[in-house]
């Protein structure tokens, strides 16, 4: 039989958080979780720089980052985690903040899910080696399909309500472009019936939450495939979700008011943004005439060539309370 892959996992901190990085590390070796920590895999002569990026970071399944007031002001670990970023971009790495300390947290990772050992470290330490181990705790599938849907969000059907959470739930930010769905992959995502997802994705239509594409021979269903716009995401602020919509335009918006100028491929390097959600930020700062957008071909994966800085610019990041 063939032997699963040992998951690999980095540890980044601040050399003045030695103490708990060492009993983490610890923890994590005692649950079966193979922690690269550099007092136990750096020795005398070797290159930091070989072991650190060549092996310690090279394919990484984990990149765990401890957070306190000494490592978001550390020079070493801010290296360690654009490097992460970088492989979490391309779908390679997955990574957890762990907040070790009461302190500010980096703009790169406000959008992530942290773990907090400040309150309680058994409680935190566990959901973090749960979630390495992928084991989670989601109750069992009732017979009663009522007692798992969610009420509704504004002015939304219960039906057009749980569409939109199925959507949100199930994004995927190593796609360089939106996901889109299927009528058939909406009836595994929810618990609707063809009717009922017919009207639902209507009526999320007709709010522009979805972008719908209609072609011969896709009944039951009366749509080809339908992704979500950006929209969706703003209007579903209340429901919990790994990332700040809003949060992504306005650093979008103050990235291009401060390069007056700017590409995809740059907007992504500075803001350490993935390509789809910089897209959905874009188009909203677009729609609302907050930046002019130019259009080239071969953008892509970007849905535009150039974003530049306008007076409307300005005054949308001194005036930010036009969420929608």
């Amino acid at each position: 039989m063939r032997q699963k892959r040992q998951k690999k996992i980095f540890l980044s901190y601040s050399h003045s958080d030695s103490e708990i990085a060492l009993k983490i590390a610890n923890d994590l070796n005692s649950s079966g979780i193979n922690a690269w920590y550099d007092k136990w895999e750096i020795n005398p002569g070797d290159s930091l720089i070989d072991k650190i990026f060549k092996e310690g970071l090279k394919d990484i399944d984990y990149f765990i980052i401890l957070l306190s007031n000494s490592s978001v002001k550390s020079k070493w670990v801010n290296i360690e985690l654009n490097s992460a970023t970088i492989s979490r971009i391309e779908g390679i790495t997955k990574i957890i903040p762990i907040l070790i300390e009461k302190s500010e947290i980096p703009l790169q990772l406000r959008s992530f899910l942290w773990i907090d050992l400040t309150e309680n470290y058994q409680e935190g330490i566990k959901k973090l080696i749960n979630s390495i181990h992928e084991i989670y705790d989601k109750p069992t599938i009732k017979n009663s399909r009522f007692t798992l849907l969610h009420d509704n969000i504004g002015t939304l059907s219960k039906v057009g309500t749980n569409i939109g959470i199925a959507l949100i739930e199930n994004q995927d930010f190593t796609l360089k472009y939106e996901k889109s769905y299927s009528g058939k992959r909406l009836l595994e995502l929810t618990l609707f019936n063809e009717e009922e997802i017919n009207e639902g994705i209507e009526e999320l239509e007709e709010n522009g939450l979805v972008k719908v594409q209609k072609y011969m021979g896709t009944g039951p269903f009366n749509f080809g495939t339908i992704e979500p716009t950006y929209m969706l995401f703003l209007y579903f602020k209340e429901v919990e979700q790994n990332y700040n919509p809003f949060e992504d335009i306005k650093i979008v918006a103050a990235t291009v008011e401060a390069k007056k100028n700017i590409s995809g491929p740059e907007l992504m390097e500075v803001t350490k943004i993935p390509p789809v959600r910089i897209n959905r930020a874009s188009t909203y700062l677009e729609d609302f005439g907050i930046v002019n957008v130019k259009k080239y071909l071969g953008s892509a994966p970007f849905l535009f060539s150039y974003l530049t800085a306008k007076r409307k610019t300005k005054y949308f990041l001194q005036n930010p309370n036009v969420e929608i």
